[in-house]
């Protein structure tokens, strides 16, 4: 016969639960919370099936490219430029994506998005982008805030694959955070690029969760007894 969990050690469990989830953003913000799975994602229409908007961009929104430096969402990039390579984005193979003819002059940036945040705690910036037209790949730069963080980051120079581009951040005494994308090659051709699957999380308090699970494990062990 199966054995009924007593009911006041699943109220205990569900204490604990609830306990450790209001407490992260201060468990993280010691720096107790150091490893774990992701939280949710703070950025907005991070895989741009909303389209053109959540964020900003000093690149010119087009349905048609006519010159450098414009950017289009789309599932089909040649529709926007015939020489852009077509492939399935990265959520799903058949969604949207950001498409990028790269700027040939200054630094603007190819995306920004300000999310609130806690202070003094890592963050991880995770961005999954592609290749346009294959010969002399963009050069990724992220800015949180202003400031370069981590080493640019320069994309395959073939066509056809996604890869993922990640910096890790600590926020300081900041409370929100700007996260601006630069392209730092500025040939103008070829230079263009997708991105997609934008993302910015912090660690969950995993570890933690298992701990109240292994609690209720060994209470239940010790009622038996």
């Amino acid at each position: 016969m199966e054995e009924i969990i007593p009911a006041y050690l699943l109220e205990a469990h569900r204490y604990f639960c609830c306990t450790m989830h209001s407490m992260r953003p201060w468990l993280v913000g010691i720096g107790i919370l150091s490893a774990g799975v992701a939280s949710a994602n703070l950025f907005v229409n991070g895989d741009f099936e909303a389209g053109n908007s959540g964020f900003s961009s000093d690149y010119v929104f087009a349905s048609s490219n006519s010159s450098e430096g414009q950017y289009t969402v789309s599932s089909m990039p040649s529709s926007f430029n015939g020489a852009f390579f077509n492939i399935g984005d990265h959520t799903s193979g058949t969604g949207k994506y950001m498409v990028i003819n790269g700027a040939t002059s200054g630094s603007p940036a190819v995306w920004r998005q300000t999310v609130g945040i806690l202070p003094n705690t890592t963050y991880y910036f995770s961005a999954w982008a592609s290749t346009a037209v294959g010969g002399g790949p963009a050069v990724l730069q992220l800015k949180v805030n202003g400031s370069n963080e981590g080493s640019s980051f320069q994309l395959p120079n073939n066509v056809g694959s996604w890869v993922e581009w990640t910096v890790s951040w600590n926020s300081g005494a900041a409370t929100s955070a700007t996260f601006e994308v630069i392209n730092s090659n500025l040939s103008a051709f070829p230079n263009d690029f997708y991105l997609d699957d934008m993302s910015v999380v912090v660690p969950e308090p995993a570890s933690l969760l298992g701990v109240g699970f292994g609690s209720l494990l060994l209470a239940r062990q010790k009622r038996r007894k």
